[in-house]
C-alpha cells in the first residue's frame, strides 16, 4: 500500500468540507447585553435574523429544530 502523499491528504480533506458546511448552515450568537441571538448564515456572513432571547442569553445549544438556552 502506497504511503499518503500531502496532495492526497489535502484533496481528501476538502472533499469533507463541503458536508460539514452542509450540515451546520447558521451560527447562533447570543447578544447578552441586548438579550437577543443573531442568527448568522455561515455561507455568506450575514445576519439573517434576530431572536429574542431572554433575560442575558448564553450557552446557546440546537438539536436543528430548537434552540436552547
Amino acid at each position: 500500500m502506497s504511503r499518503p502523499t500531502p496532495l492526497r491528504s489535502l484533496l481528501a480533506a476538502c472533499a469533507l468540507l463541503p458536508g460539514a458546511v452542509l450540515g451546520a448552515p447558521f451560527a447562533y450568537v447570543p447578544n447578552e447585553k441586548s438579550a437577543s441571538v443573531s442568527v448568522i448564515d455561515t455561507a455568506t456572513d450575514t445576519v439573517v435574523r434576530t431572536l429574542p432571547g431572554g433575560q442575558r442569553p448564553r450557552g446557546i445549544a440546537s438539536d436543528g429544530r430548537h434552540l436552547f438556552h
